[in-house]
């Protein structure tokens, strides 16, 4: 019994021996075989960005001078609001102005009238 015993613990540690080589050879293996696989599309899509890095440098400046005039927009509608309130403001205050003069000269020509 102490033979057999000692027979599979033998064959235990032979085959953590064995297993370790071969599974580490097979994942070597599958990553080459994937490595190889994907080296001509990993060219290929570099080749395609190379080609379309003129464009992309287009449309960088065409982007930035969308955002540039998109800030002016904003300013100039910043500005002519502005604008459109000190005109109502103005319209405000001559409207006062003039129902004031017009009260006046009513008073005015109401005297003239009572001392007639």
């Amino acid at each position: 019994m102490k033979e057999e015993a000692d027979l599979e613990e033998v064959r235990d540690s032979l085959k953590g021996r064995l297993t370790i080589p071969v599974v580490h050879f097979t994942i070597s293996l599958k990553i080459s075989i994937v490595t190889d696989k994907t080296d001509q599309f990993t060219t290929q899509i570099d080749d395609l960005q190379r080609e379309l890095e003129p464009w992309v440098a287009k449309i960088n400046e065409r982007q930035s001078a969308a955002d540039i005039a998109e800030s002016e927009k904003k300013t100039l509608s910043g500005k002519a609001i502005a604008g459109q309130k000190a005109v109502d403001t103005a319209h405000s205050t001559l409207e006062a102005l003039i129902q004031a003069v017009q009260s006046k000269v009513s008073e005015s020509d109401f005297r003239r009238h009572q001392q007639r």
